[in-house]
Formats: C-alpha cells, sequence, structure tokens
C-alpha cells in the first residue's frame, strides 16, 4: 500500500518553531512520503534530514506572489494528501492559493504569535482576509494555551479545530541538574542568540538592577550571534562588565551547570527551547509574565513570573534568591509532570493522530 504523500510547508520562524517542526520533519519521513518548501534557514536546517526540498520565501508582496506559484506548481506536480503549514506565513500561502478540498487537508502549527501586521503580513491583510482563509484550514496546533485563544477570540477558530500541543524534548535532554550551594549571591544564566533581539538589552538592566541589593550578582551569557562585542559595550555602560560573563555558543545544559536560576525575558521567540529545557532539568525559573512564558511557568513551582520590564525582572531575581533552596526542590519534583507533557515521542504522536484524522475525513465518502 502507498504511503501517503504529505507536503510541508516551513516558513521563516522563531527558533522554537525551527526546532519543533524539523522534529516533526524527521519522524514524518518515516511514515509518510514528505516533500518540503523551506525558506533559508529551514532550508539549512532540514537539509541533513535527506527529503526532497524545494526553496521559497513566503514573506513580502513579491516574495509572496512569487512562493504562491512555487507551491501551486509543487502541489500539482507532488498531489499531496495532506498539507502540513508551520507559521503564519506559510499557512497564507496555502490556504490563499490552494483548493477549498486541499485546504480542508491542511494542518496548520503555529507557535509564534498572530501578526499585527505592518510586518511580512499586511495589516488590512490580517484584519479583512485572514479570518476567512483561517476558516478553511482543516485543523490547527498551538504551541501554547494563549495563543489558541487568541485564535478563538480574533478570528472565531472553533475549539473542536485546535489542540495544544508544545514543542517536544528528547529524552537525553530531561537529565536533572544539580545546583552547586554556597555562592554568595545569584548567578543568573540568560541563553539566546545575541541579535536584533533585545531581550539580552532586557537581561542587563536587570542584573544592574538587582545587584541595587544584591551586589553579588552575575549574569552568565551563553549564545553567539552578531552584537557579542555591542553586549559587552553595553555592560561597560551599565558598570556591569565584571558581573557578566559570556561563556559562547554552548549547549543550555552547559549553562545549567552553573548557575542558581535561568532568565527569560519577553523575545522574538515567544517560547524559548531553553525555558522548556530548565522545567525538564529542574532548574528554577525567573520569565516575563506575559504569553507563552506565563502559560508554561504559571502553573508550575518553578520560580516566579515578574513584569516584562527590568524592574520587575530584578524582583523577581530577588524573591528567587531569597527562597532558592526551595525553588531547586520545586522544580526538582515537578520533573515527571514536565516529563511527561514535552516528551518528544508523547508530543509526536498526538501530532500525527491529526495526520490521520484529517487522511480519514479525506477519504471519507462525503468529502468527495
Amino acid at each position: 500500500m502507498a504511503r501517503a504523500r504529505v507536503l510541508m510547508l516551513l516558513s521563516s520562524c522563531s527558533d522554537s518553531m525551527r526546532h519543533s517542526a524539523l522534529q516533526v520533519v524527521a519522524a514524518a519521513g518515516e511514515h509518510y512520503e514528505i516533500e518540503i518548501l523551506a525558506g533559508d534557514r529551514e532550508e539549512k536546517a532540514a537539509r541533513p534530514l535527506g527529503a526532497p526540498m524545494r526553496s521559497w520565501k513566503p514573506a513580502g508582496a513579491y516574495f509572496m506572489l512569487r512562493a504562491v506559484d512555487t507551491l501551486r506548481k509543487e502541489v500539482k506536480r507532488f498531489d499531496p494528501d495532506l498539507i502540513h503549514a508551520f507559521g503564519f506565513p506559510a499557512t497564507i500561502a496555502a490556504l490563499g492559493s490552494v483548493s477549498r478540498m486541499m485546504a480542508a487537508r491542511t494542518l496548520v502549527s503555529l507557535h509564534d504569535p498572530i501578526p499585527e501586521g505592518g510586518g511580512t503580513i499586511p495589516k488590512k491583510f490580517v484584519e479583512k482576509r485572514m479570518p476567512s482563509l483561517l476558516a478553511h484550514a482543516g485543523f490547527f496546533i498551538c504551541a501554547y494555551r494563549s495563543l489558541a485563544e487568541s485564535l478563538l477570540t480574533q478570528f472565531g477558530v472553533e475549539q473542536a479545530r485546535m489542540d495544544t500541543i508544545p514543542p517536544g524534548l528528547p529524552p537525553a535532554r530531561m537529565a536533572q541538574i544539580v545546583r552547586v550551594p554556597g555562592r554568595v549571591g545569584p548567578r543568573v544564566g540568560f541563553w539566546g542568540q545575541l541579535g536584533p533581539d533585545n531581550a539580552w538589552e532586557i537581561a542587563l538592566r536587570a542584573l544592574a538592577k538587582a545587584r541595587v541589593d544584591l551586589p553579588h550578582t552575575q549574569l552568565w551569557i551563553a549564545g553567539g550571534g552578531t552584537l557579542v562585542s555591542r553586549v559587552r559595550a553595553r555592560a561597560e555602560e551599565l558598570k556591569v562588565r565584571d558581573d557578566v560573563h559570556l561563556i559562547g555558543d554552548v549547549d543550555v545544559r552547559e549553562l545549567f551547570g552553573q548557575i542558581d536560576m535561568l532568565l527569560v525575558p519577553l523575545a522574538r521567540d515567544p517560547l524559548p527551547v531553553a525555558l522548556l529545557d530548565a522545567l525538564a532539568a529542574g532548574v528554577p525559573v525567573v520569565a516575563a509574565n506575559r504569553g507563552a512564558l506565563a502559560d508554561i511557568v504559571g502553573e508550575r513551582e518553578t520560580g516566579w513570573l515578574a513584569e516584562p520590564d527590568s524592574s520587575g525582572l530584578a524582583a523577581g531575581i530577588k524573591d528567587l534568591w531569597q527562597r532558592v533552596d526551595e525553588a531547586w526542590r520545586g522544580a526538582a519534583a515537578q520533573r515527571a509532570e514536565v516529563a511527561a507533557e514535552f516528551d518528544r515521542d508523547t508530543v509526536l504522536a498526538r501530532t500525527f493522530s491529526h495526520y490521520a484524522r484529517l487522511l480519514s475525513e479525506a477519504a471519507a465518502p462525503s468529502a468527495v
């Protein structure tokens, strides 16, 4: 029996979505015949998987038109049984160019917030065209609860057509981290790319404010990027140069072994994989009390949700330090729950259950 054909659409997206999409692509290739349309970064990351792939860029008016043309040709050539679109640009390109029947066999995975318009997707398009396009999709997978709620309230997507499935973590990333005791002040970790995103700037200012009451506070930054020299210069300006340690683009678990808590400001990536890794490793976090961060941290004894500005995060650092031993015990105790929720195989099984349902519905006589 021939395997079902799945066309995977990977648009340029946040790191957490790329991480999740590549997991799905790798696993789907074992059970389905797949082909991929991918943006530059996604194409580079997915190339080792060995799946047939074509480059596309669903962003901006000119490139979106070219992406739609590429997609239409690929759908005609490959004749997929199912389309899986990752991200809003890929979703819009798909739903705006395929037939209603094919749209009903399109599974949409979303991690990034609903676009407000003015960037890669015009504001008028978001307001006037997106609701009708999204109404044609077969099913939606949202990475966190508040994103699903936004789809419901802003676009009227029915709850029956949505599931909330977080990114998955492999078993190797579930091993517990043991804290080194005896420090006289908190050693705070930050993990992320040091680029145009200003999360590192917020982390530096939070450090400067936390040191007013906790003079031995240190910030350990793991990550590479284009602005490493700018980070050093900004630390000098804030008079915290000696308290900032740049340890390079290391694995996040190497960072965990050297810190007392992970600091997670609001960033371009709404759900950093480092946050999930910290929960799975039993490392307490101080996270901005907004969006995906609040959804994931809010119901757990992992540390502290704080206002997203530097003053709020500094207060979170100080509060967690005052109960740091309790926070580590609570984070360790919740690891079994976290492992069950974010286990990669469980996450993939839930995702592929929606493949099976959409394919089954497409094969039913009523779908003809």
